[in-house]
């Protein structure tokens, strides 16, 4: 079975906060990394590093951690500049492994269309997104965030 279909399959999986990850990157502390996601394998989960910054998990990908999947936020919190998502969707496509898309509207700074049709223009087979929604305020959001990801993926 290859790593995709692997983590297509899987039914449970743990991924390590963007800012641990970061700050123990940052830090030169790979050996903690790789054994947070060592401690997760042993537990049969798939394992997961995630980063608001588009070069680490390249990095941490060629540094062997030893992740199943990421999680890549596509922008830098409180930036939402146009020219990071640009840099998230670069940092994605280094990756062997699935991807995860996160913080794709922006933080509600883009519209949703835009940022669906972008992001699914962008993403591989076997990648994914992770949409936040507020439905207190907007009931619907839910149904319509689903439409959006059959409009633009391959579903």
């Amino acid at each position: 079975m290859t790593l995709r279909n692997q983590c297509r399959t899987a039914r449970k999986a743990i991924y390590i906060q963007g800012n641990q990850v970061e700050r123990r990157f940052n830090n030169g502390e790979g050996d903690l990394i790789r054994s947070w996601v060592e401690r997760i394998k042993r537990c049969e989960v798939a394992a997961g590093l995630a980063s608001h910054q588009p070069h680490v998990l390249p990095e941490c990908e060629k540094r062997g951690y030893g992740a199943d999947f990421y999680f890549q936020c596509c922008y830098i919190p409180d930036n939402f500049k146009p020219a990071e998502r640009d840099q998230a969707m670069a940092a994605i496509k280094q990756l062997p492994k699935p991807v995860i898309a996160y913080k794709v509207m922006a933080a509600g700074r883009n519209k949703p269309n835009e940022a669906f049709e972008f992001v699914f223009k962008h993403l591989r087979i076997g990648d994914g997104v992770c949409v936040g929604a507020f439905p207190k305020d907007k009931p619907e959001i839910l149904a319509e965030n689903a439409a959006l990801v059959l409009k633009y993926s391959e579903c």
